[in-house]
């Protein structure tokens, strides 16, 4: 039997020995983008406050993901763009210049737009589930007035973003009985029974997408304190009848190969010119970027890493590495996950290292400069 309490070993290493040898194949293979940054635009009279709380997979199993994408680019920013940065850069153009502060003016126009991708989970080499949420809202209400939550599931052998209507057979889309009998299925294995009433039968299921014990749900005719409509997991014994063709594939692994192939390792290689470069971010520095606060960053990372509940439950473990910029005054930005092992853990680690103190910056030339570092981090559960 498991035990409640967790055991996390923690890695630690400097991404300077991944920059000067072959590096290992995982470490290219994935591409996973940590985006939490606010941001303030005005157009005319116009004032928009842009929350990004983005976790974008740029690259799976060495491909780039290209239909996942534009499908995202189109989910969230609203433009057919074909990546999150080109997204991001068009999104932020259509409203705007960005400013640094609040403007100190009467009547002004404000709007907060917030912009959610979280990961729901993924099994390597063959899909990842994801949410997608678009809250749009004016002044300073503290409901949002429009909420756009989608659920979607990425194949990754066949290039090909799965919604519902590929994933459950289209009469449980219309039929009632149909949808009564998924409905209770959802309520059964959801929140709780007082959930029956609010729930439409009529428009169920509106949303979603696959996991690896059954398929996730939301739950239309209700809001959580977010304002977005709660999830709920359907065992696979019980939905496996209302599974399409192309969804059973996507679980398998067995879909339709795409054409392009991954894409190899290269080494790691760094010009360096003969000026210190202080936007550049540096793989090989003079002197590494060092871990500087009271305890060593075992122990920190340890005492801020929570075993995520989902993933205890399955008895998912594994080391995810997390990449991220030590600035030249030692704070910490740009993370990345480049070893995912499920997006409960990605986070978990994702947030601990956010939450380090400064670090010592890395030293080119004798200047303090902008520097790369990965740290594994293992996750295992302690069996007693």
């Amino acid at each position: 039997m498991r035990a409640n309490t967790l055991l996390c070993t923690i890695a630690f290493l400097i991404c300077a020995t991944m920059a000067t040898a072959q590096p290992s194949m995982d470490t290219q293979r994935y591409k996973i983008d940590y985006v939490r940054k606010s941001h303030l635009f005005r157009k005319g009279n116009q004032l928009t406050v842009v929350q990004l709380d983005l976790e974008w997979p740029e690259r799976l199993s060495g491909m780039p993901a290209k239909a996942l994408q534009k499908k995202l680019c189109q989910l969230l920013f609203q433009n057919s763009a074909g990546g999150m940065k080109e997204g991001i850069g068009e999104f932020f153009l259509a409203h705007g210049e960005e400013i640094d502060r609040m403007p100190d003016e009467a009547g002004l126009d404000v709007y907060h737009i917030q912009l959610q991708l979280q990961g729901l989970a993924w099994e390597k080499d063959k899909y990842v589930s994801m949410r997608a949420v678009r809250k749009y809202r004016k002044g300073d209400k503290e409901m949002a007035d429009s909420i756009y939550n989608d659920l979607l599931t990425y194949d990754i052998i066949s290039d090909k973003v799965l919604q519902t209507k590929q994933i459950i057979h289209s009469p449980a889309l219309r039929n009632y009985d149909i949808n009564l009998s998924l409905a209770s299925l959802i309520v059964k294995h959801g929140p709780g029974p007082n959930f029956y009433g609010l729930l439409d039968f009529d428009y169920l299921p509106d949303q979603a997408c696959l996991m690896p014990i059954g398929v996730l749900f939301n739950l239309p005719g209700f809001c959580d304190e977010n304002g977005v409509e709660p999830i709920s997991i359907v065992p696979m014994n019980s939905v496996q009848q209302f599974l399409l063709r192309s969804a059973k594939k996507t679980l398998e692994g067995k879909g339709k190969a795409r054409k392009d192939k991954a894409q190899p390792a290269v080494p790691v290689t760094e010009p360096r010119g003969e000026e210190v470069d202080f936007k550049k971010v540096y793989l090989i520095p003079d002197e590494k970027a060092g871990f500087i606060g009271e305890e060593n960053v075992v122990s920190f990372l340890n005492r801020h890493v929570e075993y995520p509940v989902y993933e205890k439950l399955l008895g998912i473990q594994g080391k995810v590495v997390v990449t991220f910029v030590v600035e030249r005054d030692g704070t910490i930005s740009d993370p990345i996950v480049i070893l995912p092992v499920s997006p409960g853990i990605d986070r978990q680690a994702v947030d601990a290292v956010m939450d380090m103190p400064r670090w010592k910056p890395a030293v080119v030339s004798g200047q303090p400069v902008r520097s790369r570092v990965s740290i594994p981090v293992m996750f295992k559960l302690k069996e007693e």
